[in-house]
């Protein structure tokens, strides 16, 4: 009988691990909501040159990218994807295909949503 009282404690235990946390949770749908922002800002920017509609879409790929693996709890990778929606803001930027105040504002966005998913590990 206590073999088995403790293989249940156990088991709840366990399951208790492996299901999110109220406040991961929460933070989690934090970090959502500011992907689907970034989102909705990329959508609204003016993007210049003659593949202006393929980098506006390769952007929002990658958020997309990122949007999928932070669901998926898998917060190293979420922080890579907007670290390369990042660096190909700058690459366009420095390329004259999207105007310096809109490239700030995305990569300033972009920086909050990976604040955002770094603090997960610390809630």
């Amino acid at each position: 009988m206590k073999y088995v009282f403790t293989l249940v404690a156990t088991s709840i235990v366990l399951s208790m691990s492996v299901m999110p946390t109220p406040a991961y949770a929460a933070t989690v749908a934090k970090c959502q909501a500011q992907i689907d922002a970034l989102r909705v800002q990329t959508l609204q920017m003016t993007f210049i040159g003659q593949n202006a509609a393929k980098d506006q879409a390769g952007l929002l790929a990658k958020l997309d990218n990122a949007s999928t693996k932070l669901a998926a709890r898998n917060t190293p990778d979420a922080i890579q994807k907007l670290n390369d929606f990042r660096a190909k803001v700058t690459q366009l930027e420095e390329q004259a295909e999207i105007g310096d105040p809109d490239a700030v504002t995305l990569t300033t966005c972009a920086d909050q949503g990976i604040g955002c998913i770094q603090s997960i590990g610390t809630s």
